[in-house]
């Protein structure tokens, strides 16, 4: 529930007509940041998500897996987001249940990948995924998954963080 009063003080904050979310454990493409949306009366989410398990301790470490969308990546209209989430709020009683914000329209479908990545250290560990069995060892603009490890960590495998 703190979050969400941190988010509605930072949209009260902002006097641009728009709102992008930008989460520290995401890796944006460039073309993330330049989408303008044509209505500021919906969500619209990035979708061509991608998730990485940083933690590489299981076989899950070695791919990428896709994702629908995720919240740490949309863009909403300032206002639209902020009755959005007075109404979640008013209506969660306590329960930390992001609200849903009606449709939501995406971008960034034929555009370079958006990764999410899960370091065991979040709020969950894991998350739904499209295909839990396919994997890719390689995305667009980002390389392969250990050129990915080594750009986020270096050295370190990812282990522990």
């Amino acid at each position: 529930m703190a979050a969400f009063r941190q988010l509605m003080i930072g949209l009260k904050e902002v006097k641009t007509k728009f709102a992008i979310a930008a989460e520290s454990d995401v890796m944006y493409p460039p073309e993330y940041f330049s989408f303008v949306p044509p209505q500021d009366n919906l969500p619209y989410r990035y979708r061509n998500v991608w998730l990485f398990y940083g933690w590489s301790g299981t076989e899950k470490g070695n791919y990428f897996f896709k994702k629908r969308c995720t919240e740490g990546g949309q863009i909403v209209g300032r206002d639209y987001w902020i009755d959005r989430l007075a109404y979640g709020i008013r209506k969660c009683n306590g329960k930390v249940i992001f609200p849903r914000i009606g449709d939501t329209y995406g971008w960034g479908e034929n555009g370079n990948p958006l990764i999410s990545i899960k370091t065991m250290k979040g709020q969950r560990l894991r998350s739904k995924v499209d295909n839990p069995i396919v994997g890719m060892e390689s995305l667009p603009m980002w390389g392969t998954v250990d050129k990915f490890r080594k750009d986020i960590w270096g050295e370190c495998k990812g282990y522990g963080l």
